[in-house]
């Protein structure tokens, strides 16, 4: 199914002042272009370009931002950021957007990146998830079946502080109040989030040792790190590329 919009006219440059150490003017033009012509892909890309040139001169360098620099990124940026994004998407796509999800599952990351279609469940008889691999298995598009704040990305890989910062930013603290969900009950009877099962979340935040432990030197590709669970209370970290199996028991 096609977009469901075109999106409104384009409307002026928008232009900031930042307060990272760069002091710089920041323009906003390529996104907005790559928005308006529904380009989300590069819309994304370019996103992600510019939180680190609005993180600072550190940033820049680095090629990459640290989840302790999202403070110097100026509130007007990132709102002029998510205004685009909503705008163009007629309000599915943002920070602002993602954040009213994830305070909806009471900022649990686990329930938080499957409801905004960043892992996907697996076709297995115990409940698994896995990460999507990154551009494929990505909507580009604003399609109906698309969720509520699939855009933009952020990369979760080794942690979730980058994206908390960013959602916790008061560049959307605006004093909404959000009702929370209850746990999503799975096929196989598990609840995601709250005392049930926590696949992703453990994937997310335990892969990286785990990595560790199957390579010595931390190598290897994290997408590849599959998590299950039995009965509530054995993990099972399983390395698809080495065939090997971690059992993780929990009391």
């Amino acid at each position: 199914m096609g977009p469901l919009t075109n999106g409104p006219e384009p409307i002026g440059p928008i232009r900031v002042t930042t307060t990272a150490d760069t002091s710089a003017v920041s323009t906003f033009d390529a996104l907005q272009t790559y928005l308006a012509a529904q380009d989300f892909r590069q819309a994304d890309e370019e996103t992600r370009s510019l939180l680190i040139k609005l993180a600072g001169e550190a940033a820049e360098t680095r090629g990459y931002v640290f989840f302790s620099e999202v403070q110097f990124i100026a509130v007007e940026d990132l709102k002029a950021i998510d205004e685009l994004w909503k705008q163009y998407s007629n309000g599915k796509f943002g920070y602002s957007v993602q954040r009213k999800v994830w305070k909806k599952v009471n900022k649990d990351f686990s329930r938080f990146f499957v409801k905004v279609g960043w892992m996907k469940k697996l076709d297995t008889e115990v409940l698994q998830y896995n990460y999507k691999a990154f551009p494929n298995e990505f909507f580009w598009e604003n399609d109906e079946n698309v969720p509520e704040g699939h855009l933009p990305l952020t990369n979760a890989l080794r942690g979730t502080q980058l994206l908390t910062c960013v959602l916790s930013h008061p560049a959307f603290d605006n004093g909404e109040e959000v009702e929370e969900e209850d746990g999503v009950e799975s096929r196989s009877g598990g609840i995601l989030g709250g005392k049930g099962s926590q696949e992703a979340f453990f994937q997310l935040e335990i892969g990286r040792i785990i990595k560790k432990h199957l390579y010595n030197d931390g190598g290897g590709d994290a997408s590849q790190i599959l998590c299950t669970t039995h009965k509530g209370k054995v993990f099972v970290c399983a390395d698809v590329s080495h065939h090997r199996k971690v059992p993780i028991v929990f009391a």
